[in-house]
């Protein structure tokens, strides 16, 4: 038995819909779930949607007073190491709309055959997964030696019940119960001796989330540094059990309007007045980053980190030269295929770099 866990705020448009054609795949798969919804005090009745939706598969409703992703990751994590007979759990974003047979039947397949953390990788839109592209995947990539997950906060990961069980007794720090849930299950998968893998599970679409890049940089990027000072020792490169796939390509998208882009560009520019970064720096104003500037912006946060410096305030340092490094992206490739080789090499770049300096000190 699999438990299916949906962890929602504010989602009783899409739960219904959602919880049906999970139980809809279950049942033509002959797969049994248990399907676990966690929602953050919702104020739309999306746990009451939840439960009226009619399914052949037992469902259960924990609601959360507080808010949080994280949170509800919390819950469900409980509730599959709780129940007995229990193989594992498959983790839903409530606001997925592509959800696919494939999925359900890929990573029931790969808890069975005795994986602990399955990491989905999707064919994306090249303007989408900023902080994947430009923050997460290079610095896993420094620290296991360019064996690193390409999309390590993509959500909807599979989870063995020996994994969930070893999280629920983990320390949980105040960033792993908002958005910062992604980065910090992985790293602990990574650093843990445990079986991983990643699937492909073609497109994934969900509602944009463009508009809330800032506080989702923030909560991922200090949810990072706060595991990684925990995990990480010194310059150590760790090894992680990891099977890869080969990555889809990022997909074309429509070009971002002119006037978009001049916004987050003013927004990085006024941001970087603002805030007293932890690198000291002469460029005044900030109106590019290239991958060269930001690999060295990324490394020198990263030597801060293993430094011990508080992680909200180095996320803080980091964020106007992030949102810099996401237009200049986005200035620079206008199409997916250069964006694709964008990111790889960047990428490479940073693993070299980290490495370089490594063998000098």
């Amino acid at each position: 038995m699999i438990v299916i866990g949906i962890p929602t705020y504010n989602e009783s448009d899409n739960i219904s819909i959602l919880t049906r054609k999970i139980d809809s795949v279950a049942n033509n798969i002959g797969l049994e779930v248990i399907i676990v919804n966690a929602d953050s005090a919702s104020t739309d009745d999306t746990a009451n949607t939840f439960m009226s939706t009619p399914t052949k598969s037992k469902k259960v409703s924990i609601q959360n007073g507080m808010k949080g992703k994280g949170r509800n990751i919390y819950s469900i994590l409980h509730y599959t190491a709780d129940s007995k007979d229990t193989e594992g759990c498959v983790l839903i974003d409530g606001d997925i709309t592509s959800f696919d047979e494939s999925w359900l039947v890929n990573q029931a397949e790969m808890i069975r055959k005795g994986y602990d953390y399955i990491i989905p990788t999707y064919a994306r839109n090249y303007q989408e997964g900023n902080t994947t592209n430009h923050f997460a995947y290079p610095l896993l990539g420094i620290h296991f030696n360019g064996v690193a997950p390409r999309q390590p906060i993509a959500g909807d990961f599979g989870l063995s019940a020996h994994l969930a069980r070893h999280m629920t007794k983990q320390r949980w720090h105040d960033y792993a119960y908002g958005y910062g849930i992604d980065i910090f299950l992985t790293l602990h998968a990574l650093c843990g001796s445990f079986k991983c893998t990643e699937i492909s599970l073609g497109k994934k679409l969900h509602k944009p989330s463009f508009g809330k890049m800032i506080p989702m940089f923030r909560e991922v990027a200090a949810s990072y540094y706060g595991t990684a000072q925990e995990l990480f020792h010194n310059e150590v490169i760790h090894s992680t059990s990891l099977d890869q796939v080969d990555t889809p390509k990022l997909i074309q998208a429509q070009p971002l309007p002119v006037d978009t882009i001049a916004e987050r560009k003013l927004e990085a520019m006024n941001i970087y007045v603002d805030i007293e970064s932890l690198i000291t720096t002469t460029l005044s104003p900030l109106t590019r980053v290239t991958k060269e500037l930001w690999v060295d912006v990324l490394i020198a946060h990263e030597r801060m980190a293993a430094g011990q410096v508080d992680p909200r305030r180095i996320a803080e340092s980091i964020l106007p030269w992030y949102l810099m490094r996401a237009v200049t992206y986005l200035e620079d490739n206008s199409n997916a295929d250069e964006a694709t080789d964008e990111v790889q090499q960047q990428f490479t770049l940073a693993m070299r770099q980290w490495n370089h300096e490594a063998s000098h000190h």
